[in-house]
């Protein structure tokens, strides 16, 4: 874990400490009191709030350019694209590079050095925040990167970025750029139709940060999958009790908010499962 990353992790648990009331499920379901509200548990998040959330990988590989960090790559290229949400499957693999000084976002420590994968920055001047998700590609100036400002290069060219602003955002053009031309040809119609759960959604995953499940976006994780183990618009309760900015571990009677990754979750679950079964 890096410094930024560490830094992070303590103000937002911080937050929580301080905003947080004990949470129970009469309280969950309880109608809100206040509709300018996500819950009852917590105050709304002020306006200028901000999320970041950085996935990193540390260089240990060589290649022509020296040091790098192999990568599998998922395709979000047009193709790539077309097939997850026209199948609403996993990824399509693109293949494995080399994130190296030329090509990525990198820093160091002194001892070691990390490239950027990807990184979400989730801003909040609206209620249900807005999403943003960089991702690193090979080719970035096809598909969600062709409409990129001139004046983004260097290193930073080759992360392509997707917004959205709500789950069921109901945008009448997805899939268009800055222009408000489409940015994947022949795809007019491929964001319009795509289904999660039955629901029409918005799509907007990140490979690096979200896992193996494409048939998401950022704001399921958070929406739900913590508490539900589920990907998707798919709430258990009637009010999601922590403005989108926490995951629920489990789904006892109290829920305490946890800064939470799906590995070491399915890491402790495996811990419990086998110490339950020695219990007996």
């Amino acid at each position: 874990m890096t410094n930024l990353q560490g830094f992070l992790v303590y103000a937002i648990a911080a937050r929580a400490q301080v905003l947080i009331s004990a949470v129970t499920v009469k309280l969950m379901d309880t109608p809100l009191a206040d509709k300018a509200s996500h819950s009852n548990c917590m105050v709304e998040f002020p306006a200028t709030s901000i999320m970041i959330k950085l996935a990193w990988g540390e260089v240990k590989s060589q290649s022509a350019n020296g040091l790098c960090y192999k990568s599998n790559v998922k395709d979000l290229s047009p193709s790539g694209v077309h097939q997850v949400i026209a199948n609403s499957g996993a990824w399509v693999e693109r293949g494995e590079y080399c994130l190296d000084k030329t090509n990525a976002f990198t820093m160091s420590d002194g001892d070691r050095t990390f490239v950027l994968k990807g990184f979400h920055i989730v801003t909040k001047e609206l209620k249900d925040w807005i999403w943003i998700s960089f991702i690193w590609q090979p080719e970035p100036d096809i598909g969600f990167g062709s409409d990129r400002p001139d004046s983004i290069s260097d290193v930073y060219s080759n992360y392509i970025m997707l917004v959205s602003v709500n789950e069921l955002e109901m945008d009448p053009s997805p899939g268009n750029g800055m222009n408000n031309l489409p940015l994947f040809t022949g795809s007019k119609k491929l964001f319009l139709n795509y289904r999660n759960k039955k629901e029409v959604i918005t799509w907007n995953s990140n490979p690096f940060i979200e896992g193996p499940d494409s048939t998401s976006n950022c704001i399921s994780c958070h929406q739900g999958i913590f508490a539900t183990g589920k990907f998707g618009p798919n709430t258990e309760r009637k009010h999601f009790p922590y403005d989108y900015t926490f995951g629920t571990q489990n789904r006892d009677l109290i829920l305490m908010p946890r800064v939470s990754f799906r590995k070491a979750i399915n890491r402790a679950a495996a811990k419990f499962r086998s110490s339950h079964k020695d219990d007996k």
